[in-house]
């Protein structure tokens, strides 16, 4: 570990040219606690985002990230195209290996890790020691391991990497005056913003640093700045909104049907958000959080109070230590747009990966306290033992992400209220053949939550395994009733009216999917195969010839091809 500053003076020349020996142990960190982790596969997302969506092994269809088709292609439900060019960048360097889907997310992450260094540096100078604390907490911190393993959770990774760099620029230039440090921070506004919305909260930041630096006030920002990053923000506000709109979006609701519940139930996730970062050992895929109805919940007292005195000691806070504060009001605003004040949550109130942007805040404020330690070889002592239980901590958990069936299994037992665990755990048994414990699991899911349109529709796939068709049929119009494009129910739908011998009907699913989803392989196939079996042989070799358009290489699509070009030439 290399050997940090001992005492309290403004970082000089010198210490600034050995900044690269801290960002050393950094990467090795990252890959050290990660390294584990390369040979598990894709899960979670990944599996129908990367694994299964042939639109990101076609760079020419980067271009739908300027049209509605990219919701489609990026199998997203909001718009943010920096992290579905991340998806095509990846598979093309790539293609389906996940160990270098996780390499890159690793380098990103380490990359993090220094921007975390550079950035207290330039905000503290005179703790010389903090930088590199805060760093290694941050990069060794286990609630952010979901975000890192899960590729296409990398959003909060890249809002991150951008958001940082256009706050440390934003500090540059109040140095310097280099108006290129001002395009730099504008243009990483803007990338953060389209990695994820919740970049919005960076603003807060510039008046916060402003009270904390008499240089900026002494140097305020020209009036173009404020203007362009106000225009920026209504840019991306107005193609968010108003150009880029989801078709279909599945309607969101407060948890108890109304804002004052919400706030109730919230105020115990952000009370369980921060027990998470100070004791990070009960990692789960899906942390259930009880709705509250009312205020004669102890919990929801308990929880009110602790945010009320911790509002109240902000100015307290800002007196004592300025490291502190800062560390404190980003955690407020990194969690902030997650509290659910606009209705998004449905099903996880709470969830690790919303934890990366405030990670850093939480670090800061571990870190101030850890200065505070006058005696270094104390202090280091504790912090190495700090990092060696992070260490543990992430290096067991990878091994829960090994396959499929080990992360759900693992969840499960965790959180037996998980719906979402339920739903992955009947499907590895429907997988296995067993249909009727399948059947159980997907059962309880809609029981714990009735609307969970993806346990509806894998429950319509196993009654279309027992071949109870009509089963199936209820089951995946149910699916439908909840969410209108809920792909795999029309796909059920279509093979239960296809066995039923209903033409038409099935037709209309399978051209439902392809509606919603244009890159669907199996949805043209399907559709090939009902004409095919209905006897119109032209309409199946076009879909047939569609499907191989996604799919060049696949050997059973050419050979249904040619069965259907031979049927047609003998039934002449």
């Amino acid at each position: 570990m290399p050997q940090i500053p001992k005492k309290s003076r403004p970082v000089n020349t010198a210490v600034k040219n050995s900044y690269r020996y801290f960002f050393i142990p950094l990467i090795l960190l990252t890959a050290i606690i990660y390294f584990n982790s390369l040979k598990n596969p894709f899960l979670w997302d990944d599996e129908m985002v990367i694994r299964d969506n042939p639109a990101i092994r076609n760079l020419s269809n980067l271009k739908t990230i300027f049209s509605e088709d990219y919701f489609s292609t990026a199998k997203e439900i909001t718009y943010r195209p920096i992290s579905t060019v991340t998806y095509f960048i990846n598979y093309a360097c790539w293609q389906l290996n996940p160990a270098g889907y996780r390499i890159s997310s690793l380098l990103i992450h380490a990359l993090n890790s220094i921007l975390v260094f550079l950035l207290v540096a330039k905000l503290f100078p005179l703790r010389p020691a903090l930088p590199f604390i805060t760093a290694l907490l941050f990069c060794a911190l286990p609630v952010n391991n979901e975000t890192i393993l899960v590729t296409s959770f990398n959003e909060d990774l890249l809002v991150f990497l951008f958001g940082t760099l256009f706050f440390f620029s934003y500090i540059k230039y109040v140095e310097h005056k280099n108006k290129n440090l001002l395009f730099i921070s504008l243009l990483a506004f803007t990338l953060a913003l389209f990695s994820k919305e919740s970049a919005v909260v960076l603003l807060a930041l510039i008046p916060a640093y402003n009270l904390m630096s008499p240089k900026s006030r002494k140097k305020p920002l020209p009036a173009v700045y404020f203007l362009s990053i106000a225009l920026i923000t209504v840019f991306y506000i107005w193609i968010q909104f108003f150009v880029m709109k989801v078709p279909n979006p599945a309607p969101a609701t407060y948890p108890g049907g109304s804002f004052y519940t919400n706030m109730l139930t919230m105020s115990k996730v952000f009370i369980n958000y921060l027990g998470l970062y100070i004791y990070p050992a009960n990692l789960c895929a899906e942390h259930i959080i009880p709705v509250s109805t009312s205020l004669r919940d102890f919990k929801v007292i308990f929880s009110l109070i602790l945010i009320v005195l911790i509002l109240l000691s902000l100015k307290f806070v800002y007196k004592i230590s300025k490291p502190f504060f800062f560390g404190l009001l980003w955690l407020l605003l990194g969690l902030a747009p997650v509290m659910n004040f606009i209705p998004f949550l449905n099903v996880s109130l709470l969830a690790e990966r919303y934890m990366y942007f405030s990670s850093f805040g939480f670090c800061l404020m571990a870190g101030s306290l850890l200065i505070l330690i006058k005696n270094p070889k104390i202090r280091n002592v504790i912090l190495v033992c700090i990092i060696t239980f992070y260490s543990y901590v992430v290096i067991t958990r990878n091994n829960d992400w090994k396959d499929h069936s080990t992360l759900w299994a693992k969840t499960l037992s965790q959180s037996p209220g998980s719906t979402r665990a339920h739903t992955n755990i009947g499907l590895d048994y429907l997988n296995a053949g067993q249909i009727d414990t399948a059947l159980a699991e997907f059962q309880e899911a809609v029981r714990l939550f009735p609307k969970n349109t993806v346990a509806w529709a894998n429950m319509g796939d196993a009654y279309l395994r027992k071949g109870d068709f009509e089963k199936a049929l209820e089951a995946c119009k149910k699916s439908i009733e909840i969410d209108n494009a809920n792909i795999v129910a029309y796909n059920n739908m279509g093979i239960a009216y296809a066995k039923m011998q209903k033409f038409k009907e099935a037709e209309y699913c399978f051209k439902k999917i392809i509606e919603l989803d244009p890159n669907n392989v199996s949805a043209y196939d399907n559709l090939a195969c009902a004409y095919a079996i209905n006897g119109n042989y032209d309409a199946a070799i076009k879909e047939f010839q569609n499907a191989l358009s996604l799919t060049p290489d696949s050997p059973a699509l050419q050979a249904k091809l040619q069965r259907a070009m031979k049927d047609k030439q003998n039934n002449k």
